[in-house]
Parts: structure tokens; sequence; C-alpha cells
């Protein structure tokens, strides 16, 4: 029964899911590892999601025709505590910065009607400049503004969870740096890019080169944020078992979740993955609108390939966080379960969830890329720990039956018969034994490119000889 009953509770937080930067049409269920969902789980996320916001660029076009003032609301709490670089020559007045670039601004418009619009130096007009450059210039402000909007939500952070929660015995020093990360390095990171934007843009209000500025700042952000996303999946481990156990915790979450505005703790602790995959599409608008033959235009494109390889490395350091997470959960009381330590030599988790036999025995299973293991929650314990129960599968010996008949929820493994949940469930699993099949026939020719390189070309001329020999030697008279 408790068996039972543990695994029917909803996770609070859910997890990450790997390629999280791209979203697909439907859900998969909530025993998969990698989970298609969103890492938001406020109360209002359903509703934020089905409110369509177009960004300040696709307002560009309009803007020259239209006098009425274009408003987008955050829904932030404003918080002035971060301040904004002001420099009498770099760009606005310190009025039009003060009222419109103020972290924690509410009502972010657009760069012509917050910036251009507002400067001093009235001599140039809005038909001086193309419509290209005004989307391009909506692009580098929407770009400032996501660093401001961000900077205010993690001071608030650090002041409305994190630093109530150091005077409390609910996490240890350990779990509060796994949970919360580095606060003040992200503020700092962040911080130098605003600053540097404001301080590139001309007095008239303008920023013409964007490139290098990002190129400087990159390098940065680079390990900060790989080290921070692969702690968020052991960090959503650590408030799942503090919400389930710790009567402490669900005090303080309902305390904070009662006050007006409030916003949930996983919301905060997702900002910073949530804003890395923004920062390819804004870089991506930005080199759209800049002519090919301006010195910027090369220096953008490097900036997209490394923000490219850069979601690459987060998404491989989350991947190998999700089986080192899965390793901990997994005791293997029995060594000869696991002669090959194939579990132990696995890199990555492609899936985990429940099946269930033809005789109604109820297994948890991890996939992992080296093999299946299937065990058993460990009954009455505190946290999610599972007892391997019998040898691990091999994933050279995984064969799916394919033949078998598809129009029910049963799925055939090897010799053995499994009941899912419903077909989206099996279709899950097929899914995920065939990306093992490619995984292994990949690395086959992979392996066998490597050896015929590391021939001579001597060697590989006579072994080539040989096979036209054995051919002909085939071949009937």
């Amino acid at each position: 029964m408790s068996e039972d009953h543990d695994e029917n509770l909803d996770d609070t937080f859910q997890e990450p899911r790997k390629k999280f930067w791209q979203r697909s049409s439907r859900k998969r269920p909530k025993s998969d590892v990698i989970s298609l969902s969103s890492m938001d789980i406020s109360h209002d996320s359903s509703m934020i999601k089905n409110k369509k916001r177009k960004r300040i660029t696709e307002f560009a076009t309009n803007l020259l025709s239209s006098t009425s003032t274009l408003q987008r609301s955050f829904g932030l709490t404003a918080n002035n505590s971060i301040s904004i670089i002001e420099d009498d020559n770099a760009g606005p007045s310190k009025r039009t910065r003060s009222n419109c670039e103020a972290a924690g601004t509410l009502k972010i418009r657009s760069w012509l009607t917050d910036i251009y619009n507002n400067i001093d130096n009235k001599s140039q007009n809005n038909n001086d400049i193309s419509k290209i450059e005004i989307k391009k210039q909506e692009a580098i402000y929407e770009l400032f503004c996501g660093e401001n909007i961000l900077l205010n939500d993690l001071q608030i952070f650090k002041e409305y969870y994190y630093q109530p929660l150091q005077s409390t015995d609910i996490f240890t020093q350990s779990e509060l740096r796994t949970v919360f990360g580095d606060i003040d390095m992200l503020i700092h990171i962040h911080c130098k890019l605003r600053d540097d934007l404001i301080e590139i843009r001309n007095s008239s209000g303008i920023t013409d080169n964007i490139g290098s500025t990002l190129l400087d700042w990159l390098p940065i952000l680079t390990q900060p944020y790989i080290d921070r996303c692969r702690s968020q999946i052991f960090a959503r481990h650590i408030l799942d078992e503090k919400n389930l156990r710790n009567k402490k915790f669900q005090e303080f979450i309902k305390k904070k979740m009662e006050q007006p505005r409030a916003v949930d703790l996983w919301t905060y602790i997702d900002m910073p993955r949530s804003r890395i995959v923004k920062y390819p599409i804004l870089v991506n608008e930005i080199l759209k609108r800049t002519n090919n033959d301006c010195e910027d235009y090369l220096i953008l494109k490097d900036a997209s390939i490394i923000l490219t390889k850069l979601l690459d490395k987060i998404n491989q350091s989350m991947g190998e966080a999700e089986c080192d997470l899965a390793k901990i959960k997994i005791n293997i009381k029995d060594n000869s379960y696991d002669t090959d330590e194939c579990i132990k030599n696995a890199t990555q988790l492609i899936t985990e969830g429940q099946l269930k036999d033809s005789k109604g025995l109820k297994f948890y299973c991890f996939l992992f890329d080296t093999c299946l293991a299937m065990t058993r929650r460990v009954p009455r314990s505190k946290k999610k720990i599972y007892n391997l129960i019998e040898n691990v599968i091999p994933n050279c010996q995984l064969n799916i039956d394919n033949n078998y008949d598809n129009s029910n929820c049963e799925l055939k493994l090897n010799e053995r018969l499994f009941i899912l949940r419903d077909e989206h469930d099996k279709r899950h699993w097929i899914d995920a034994f065939n990306k093992i099949n490619c995984q292994s026939s990949i690395i086959k020719k992979k392996k066998s490119i490597n050896n015929n390189n590391e021939l001579s070309p001597i060697t590989r001329i006579l072994r080539n000889k040989k096979m036209i020999k054995r051919v002909v030697r085939e071949r009937p008279i």
C-alpha cells in the first residue's frame, strides 16, 4: 500500500528536461525523468502560458504610424535596490533613465517609446531611422530589459527566500548551496552586461555595435551557468524530499504563498535556466537586423555559435546529473546482479518509470545508456531508494518485439510481457528503447571508422586487396 501511495504522489517540483530549449506539443507521464513539461510550477503558470505575449520587436513596424503607447506588463514587484550606472555622456538624460531603466520597472514598453522619444536632443526625428534599424534597436533594448527584470527577480529571490532560510535549520549549508547556488555571482554577471549595454548607447539613444560586448561577456557567463543548471537537478530532488517529509519547510512555503503576489520557490530557482535559453534567440534577432557588410555581423555570428555550444554543454551536464542522481537512488545489495558494473559505467539516463508485468508485479525501471535496471521501492524509507532485484539487462541484449499486437497497452521485452498505463506510455517506452538501439549502432560505426583510421595506408591497401581476391574466388565459374 505504501508503495502505491508513494508512486501516486504528484511531484511538486517538476524536473528539467533534456533539450529543454526545444518545445514539445504534448506532455509525457510524470514518471519520465526527461519531463517535457516546464520547470515553472507556479500556481498561475498555466494561465500565463495561455497568454501569448509578443516581443517588443514585433511592434516596431507599427510604431512610426501609431501614436499609442505600447505597454508590456511583467507583473513584478517593484524593487529599487539595484542601481543603474549613470553617465551624462553615455546616452539619454538621468531623468529618462530613472523613469524607464530602473530595475523592477513594472511596465516595459519599447526602445522607441522609452529611449528615443525621450532624449533631450530633438535634432532628429523618427523618419531619419529605417524600420530595420528600429527593429534592431528594439531587440537590443529587449535584451537590456530582460537583464533588468532578471536582476530584480534575483534580488527578490535572495531577500524573500534565501536569507530567511539561512536562519533556520531546514537546510544544511551544503543543501543551501545546491538549492540556491551563488546568487551574488549571478547578480554580478548580469549587472555587468546591463551596465555595458548602457555605456555603449550613444547620446541619441542608439546602440551601433553590440557584438564585441557580448563576446567579452560570454566567457564570464559560461562555467557558472553550466554548474548552476547541473545543480538544479539535485536541487529539485532536495526540494522534493523536503516538501514530502519536512513539516517546517511545508509551513514556510505555505506562509510565503499566502502573501499577496507571491511567486513559488521553484520559479525563482529556475530563473537562470529560463534566461539562458533566450540569449540565442535575442542574438539571432539582432543578427537578422544587421547588415552583412557591418563589422558587427561576423562578431554576432560568433556569439550565436558560442551560445548554441553553451546550450549543448548545459544539456550534457544536466543529463550527466540526472544519471548520477539515478545511481544514488539505486541500492545494489547483491553485486552478482551487475557483474559488469553497467550501472556504474552509465553516463546517461534515458528514462525511468513504473512497468507492470503480466502477473501484476510492479517494477520501477531505470533505462540507462548501458542497461535496463529493474528495482522496487524500499518500503517505509524516508528517501526514494530502490533495491535492485534482478540482473541488469545490457543494452545489447534488449529486444523489443515490434511484431507483437500493437492494439493494446502491452509491450514485449525479450521474453517478458509488460502492461503499460496507456498508449502514450507505451509509445514513450518504445521510443526510449529505440533510442538505445540507435546509440549502439552509432557507437559501432564510430569504432569501425576509428579502427580503419588507425591502420597505416599500406595495411589498408593490402586488406582491400585480400577482400577483392576473396570476392573473386567466390564467384561462380
